[in-house]
């Protein structure tokens, strides 16, 4: 099974995805925010995907996606966002297709989706 990075502002969104991707048999390394995210990546542990929510308190998932296509561009990216107060979902989904992602969920996704698109990566 997959090594996930998650990287999410909202704890309870990390525990839920968390008990599902564990239960499924992968294993999951969180982060709320980008600073330690970042910090995360750079220190070269290995992940296989990273489901990424694009809007994380006020900041953008900016600064993680460039720390991946910097120093690990064969991690797949995966964004999952509900969108913000000033984007919607489909701003954010061209925001990640600029930024070169593999793919993207909207919150709230199933289960299956998710599954899906693992499949659909590889994974």
């Amino acid at each position: 099974m997959a090594s996930i990075l998650l990287v999410d502002d909202n704890t309870l969104v990390i525990a839920a995805l968390t008990d599902l991707l564990e239960a499924d048999g992968h294993d999951v390394i969180a982060h709320e925010g980008v600073a330690s995210a970042v910090a995360f990546i750079e220190g070269g542990t290995h992940v296989d995907v990273a489901l990424i929510d694009y809007w994380l308190s006020g900041e953008t998932a900016e600064q993680v996606l460039v720390a991946l296509r910097r120093t690990r561009p064969d991690v797949a990216v995966v964004l999952i966002t509900g969108g913000s107060e000033t984007a919607s979902v489909e701003t954010t989904r061209w925001l990640g297709v600029l930024d070169g992602i593999d793919g993207f969920l909207q919150k709230p996704f199933l289960r299956e989706d998710l599954r899906l698109l693992f499949e659909k990566l590889g994974l």
